[in-house]
């Protein structure tokens, strides 16, 4: 009874994993490189008044990019690209 109760359970453990990878930076920057350098250049993110001040400000701010810039990015093209510009110029925690 308890091998059938894992025998069940293990599915369900599967399918309720994440299927996306780790984000990756360099992913990241072919995007960003792709779909965001036609609006501006990485200066923007080195200013001295920087608008984002979190983590999720920075998600929500590249999620909201991808209309205006044409970019039909999935959940993971958008973990990339936050990974690469956090790496790369914010570094929240």
């Amino acid at each position: 009874m308890k091998f059938l109760k894992s025998a069940l359970l293990l599915p369900i453990c599967i399918l309720s994993t994440s299927v996306y990878a780790a984000p990756d930076a360099q992913r990241g920057k072919v995007l960003h490189d792709q779909s965001c350098a036609g609006c501006h250049d990485t200066k923007v993110y080195s200013r001295p008044q920087k608008r984002m001040q979190s983590l999720a400000a920075l998600q929500g701010q590249v999620k909201r990019c991808t209309q205006p810039a044409g970019a039909e990015w999935d959940q993971q093209d958008l973990a990339d690209v936050v990974e690469y510009l956090n790496s790369s110029f914010y570094q929240f925690k």
